[in-house]
């Protein structure tokens, strides 16, 4: 059993019998060593997945029902962007995907390979920080002032702060750009999650929430930043028609 089946048998099983749970329990139902068991429970701990009792036995925590709910709420919007990912997959060549958000970060949830024998292929299901990628951008840009202000001055208490390209986020000029970006309605990213590509993001309202966005994104120096500007316009236009079919008014 890998670490990925480890982690989601303990999950599991404490979801589906809610009583507080030991290390020496867990591991005797699961057949873990105790070590193993300990390691994954405090990874899991510090993501808010399960918290750890005054007794030192383990429930679920809130981080995976709020990931629960964000998964059920995905679905219905999932569904509804799947034909505009296509669209949009059909317009730009290039892949194409779907973020939502949850709480402080966002999740891409499906995507729509590009053709191209070289092409970037999204990571499903990862969690990354609001203040990196253009999916990010494009949701921060667009949540509430306070907020904004709540995370950024998060990210000036936190020090420094690099960049997959190992540029060093400035959070006067990222301020700016979010302040742009909500003007524009695009964000652009230039190899801020991965080195060697960009993408362009727009972002996807439910009613008159921010709730996820949708992007392109390809390998640099093919899809460089003016390639990324010429796909906004598209990339705007299937996150107007994903917001619409979900209620928005915006």
């Amino acid at each position: 059993m890998d670490r990925v089946e480890r982690i989601t048998s303990i999950i599991s099983l404490m979801a589906h019998r809610r009583v507080p749970w030991r290390v020496t329990e867990l591991g005797s139902e699961l057949k873990i060593d105790k070590s193993s068991i300990s390691r994954i429970l405090a990874s899991l701990e510090r993501k808010q997945w399960v918290k750890k009792l005054p007794n030192d036995a383990y429930v679920l925590g809130d981080g995976i029902l709020e990931m629960s709910l964000s998964v059920i709420s995905g679905i219905d919007i999932r569904r509804v962007s799947l034909p505009y990912l296509y669209e949009l997959n059909n317009q730009t060549r290039e892949t194409v995907g779907l973020a939502i958000r949850v709480d402080f970060e966002d999740i891409i949830i499906d995507q729509v390979e590009s053709q191209n024998s070289v092409r970037h292929v999204l990571s499903l299901g990862v969690r990354y920080p609001l203040w990196s990628g253009a999916t990010g951008k494009a949701i921060l840009a667009n949540m509430e002032e306070s907020e904004i202000e709540s995370i950024c001055s998060r990210l000036k208490n936190a020090g420094d702060l690099i960049l997959a390209s190992g540029v060093k986020l400035n959070i006067d000029k990222f301020r700016e750009e979010l302040i742009i970006i909500r003007k524009q309605g695009y964000a652009i990213s230039l190899g801020e999650r991965t080195p060697i590509t960009s993408a362009v993001a727009a972002p996807i309202f439910e009613r008159s929430k921010v709730t996820g966005a949708i992007l392109a994104t390809g390998p640099l120096p093919r899809f460089d930043e003016s390639v990324a500007k010429n796909c906004s316009r598209f990339v705007i236009q299937a996150a107007h028609n994903i917001s619409m079919r979900l209620g928005s008014s915006l």
